[in-house]
């Protein structure tokens, strides 16, 4: 029981992220361009069809991704670039990832977006750096103009207050186990809201996954709908989701 509990909560912490827009930060393509030219078409293609992908919504950032990390192998010092692929890990699967990404943006141009801090607070905060957390939550409410500040001071407090509580739980931890259900359960698509029959014999959870070609996607976040799926314990395993 002790062990299911501190699951649910991991998963809780993971899907916490505050509803804040990201900033959609063009890159330039005069500010792209290195002295070589070489592969720059390319490049310069990728980045235009991640847009596309980062433009429609979180549904489609590891698209997005995938051709941005490919327009970074022509110029990997471009600040507008890190930003957006240190984004597109932080709000679908490599909160770590993003950490490399968000800070190399930041060293390249620390105005490179006016969340930048805001953005590295969530990144350091998910990966339990609660101090550095703190300190980028802070310093991105003290560079708001006052009208600014009082609309998400409460959001800010309220993470802040998070980091501390991290600091006290990190502090005594105790030793669990977390395995990763496999393919027949978890899926690329977001998995949470996990809650067992009596006797742990079912599990049903929410998931954003594409069930099937004519899954509709949410005009929100360009996520798939949410769908109720149960498995039933196989012995040591799990039955594949329905």
């Amino acid at each position: 029981m002790k062990q299911r509990l501190i699951l649910l909560i991991v998963i809780s912490i993971f899907f916490s992220l505050p509803a804040f827009s990201q900033e959609n930060v063009k890159v330039k393509k005069p500010e792209f361009k290195t002295e070589s030219t070489d592969g720059l078409p390319e490049a310069w293609k990728s980045i235009k069809k991640g847009d596309k992908f980062f433009k429609a919504g979180k549904g489609t950032y590891r698209d997005a991704r995938e051709l941005y990390l490919s327009a970074n192998k022509y110029n990997p010092d471009n600040a507008e670039l890190n930003y957006k692929i240190g984004i597109t890990y932080l709000f679908s699967d490599d909160k770590f990832e993003s950490q490399e990404y968000l800070e190399n943006a930041f060293n390249l141009k620390e105005n490179v977006a006016g969340d930048i801090r805001y953005m590295l607070g969530q990144s350091y905060h998910l990966t339990l750096e609660f101090d550095n957390a703190i300190q980028q939550y802070q310093e991105y409410l003290e560079n708001l103009e006052p009208k600014e500040q009082a609309t998400v001071r409460n959001t800010i407090t309220k993470l802040i207050q998070e980091c501390r509580n991290g600091k006290e739980l990190v502090a005594s931890p105790s030793r669990v186990i977390i395995n990763n259900l496999g393919g027949e359960v978890n899926s690329a698509g977001d998995d949470y809201n996990p809650i067992f029959t009596p006797g742990d014999s079912a599990l049903y959870f929410t998931s954003r996954r594409q069930h099937n070609k004519k899954a509709k996607r949410s005009p929100i976040d360009n996520k798939f709908f949410e769908d109720i799926y149960v498995t039933s314990s196989m012995g040591e395993g799990w039955d594949s989701a329905r």
